[in-house]
């Protein structure tokens, strides 16, 4: 684990990096001492004391390298900006308070691809459908097959109508078509309980653990590592993942618990253009990322 930390860290070194440069841009403006300069002036003779003022300096000109920040600008939040193109819905909850601290669109519902699968967890285990062991590599590898298996034997979007009711999830659907479960609609705000719900059920901490112990690669082979693994740096974290591509768009999603004693929740879900590549989605989501857990 000590690699993959050391190597996360480096990462989001120069995500941030890159978006404190982009501030200090932003923040650059500064006001202009507009009041008139005044001189005086006086000869051997007589004359009265003249007194002249002289109007202040104009402004430096510009050029494309140097940008000028402007009123609109500063006032803009930079999620706004990261989030631009793209469907965005976040939220970043403080499991202490209870209380809100980040939230971008966290009511728009998404295809929740394999975030739905600690839902399958927590009804396999509840039920005794599935083997710990078994759900708890499911959700560290993000395996479809078992997902697929459990899904299958306990009743596919019954699964959803179910733990929906009983968390209060008032976001969440079953998916049109009952195969795909990937396809279940859910929220920022739903996932953000769905975590808070894990403190609340007794097979909860299994499936915490498990979510602490993700690998870095998928069953399928997939690079789990972006957003908030790469995001927390040094910090603890607990994470699911989501991805999957291309009926129309790229969904990445990223979420899970961070700081210590799983303090905060945090959860983001995109729907990126299907014609992003890979690598750029989970830059984006990174960054976005790394903007909402800054300074936790």
């Amino acid at each position: 684990m000590g690699a993959r930390r050391w190597w996360l860290g480096a990462v989001v070194f120069g995500a941030v990096a890159a978006m404190t440069v982009t501030s200090a841009l932003v923040g650059a403006e500064r006001t202009r001492d507009e009041a008139a300069v005044v001189t005086t002036t006086t000869s051997s003779s007589p004359p009265p004391t003249t007194t002249t003022t002289v109007p202040p300096p104009p402004p430096p000109e510009t050029t494309a390298e140097e940008p000028v920040a402007t009123a609109e600008a500063e006032q803009s939040p930079p999620l706004e900006k990261l989030a631009a193109g793209i469907d965005v819905g976040a939220l970043v909850v403080d499991r202490q308070t209870g209380k809100p601290l980040s939230s971008f669109y966290p009511d728009q519902q998404f295809d929740s691809a394999s975030l739905v699968k600690v839902l399958i967890a927590l009804d396999a285990l509840s039920s005794g459908a599935g083997d710990p062991a078994s759900v708890a590599r499911m959700l560290a590898t993000s395996d479809d097959d078992e997902a697929s298996r459990l899904w299958a034997a306990r009743g596919g979007g019954r699964i959803v109508v179910a733990w929906a009711k009983r968390i209060g999830l008032s976001g969440t659907e079953p998916p049109a078509d009952d195969n795909r479960w990937g396809d279940t609609l859910t929220t920022a705000s739903d996932v953000a309980r769905v975590y808070q719900y894990l403190f609340e059920d007794p097979d909860g901490q299994l499936v915490v653990k498990a979510l602490d112990g993700m690998t870095d690669f998928g069953a399928d082979g997939f690079d789990q590592r972006f957003g908030l693994p790469v995001a927390a740096g040094d910090r603890p974290w607990a994470v699911k993942q989501g991805w999957s591509c291309c009926r129309g768009h790229r969904t990445l999603h990223t979420s899970g618990l961070l700081g210590d004693d799983q303090r905060y929740v945090v959860v983001v879900l995109t729907a990126q253009p299907a014609s992003t590549s890979e690598k750029a989605a989970k830059a984006r989501i990174t960054q976005i990322t790394a903007e909402l857990v800054k300074g936790l």
